[in-house]
């Protein structure tokens, strides 16, 4: 007999804060961490030129760059937040159920099914599960939905779809 595997939680803010920061650290942690290096280095630049060489302008402008790249990521979640708060599904119960088959997922505005060989990546994260329904956009399911049920029971057939 098929294992069926249910979970869901309400989509909110609580439970969908940091979903952006798990996505970015799973598909560009490399970049993330270049970037972190090369605004550190910014500032640093940045202030030995405002205190040793006086060179006033280029220091400001290597200041300001190292923390504005330093910022970009948590600019877009902050982004990203306010864009789920504006999907029609904010504030309603989602369940997703895990079969052989797919994930189904269930809501007020209807049901959406994607089979597992559909899926282009999925990704168990500590904050929650990401599923890639292709290279861009992703679903998040916070740690919270799963109170019974481990992730990785919940995603077990992920692989053997392949």
């Amino acid at each position: 007999m098929e294992k069926v595997h249910t979970v869901s939680f309400v989509l909110n803010d609580k439970n969908y804060h940091g979903a952006y920061m798990q996505h970015l650290l799973h598909r560009r942690r490399g970049w993330i961490l270049l970037r972190s290096v090369v605004c550190f280095l910014c500032v640093c630049l940045g202030t030995y030129f405002l205190a040793l060489t006086g060179q006033k302008p280029l220091g400001y402008i290597f200041v300001a760059g190292g923390t504005l790249g330093f910022l970009r990521p948590m600019i877009w979640q902050v982004w990203h937040e306010r864009m789920v708060r504006k999907n029609v599904a904010y504030g309603m119960r989602i369940s997703y159920v895990f079969s052989q088959q797919g994930i189904e997922i269930k809501g007020r505005q209807g049901d959406f099914e994607i089979p597992w060989e559909k899926l282009v990546d999925l990704a168990i994260t500590k904050k929650g599960l990401l599923l890639y329904p292709n290279k861009k956009s992703y679903l998040w399911i916070p740690k919270v939905a799963f109170k019974k049920l481990s992730m990785h029971e919940a995603t077990v057939y992920f692989n053997k779809g392949e």
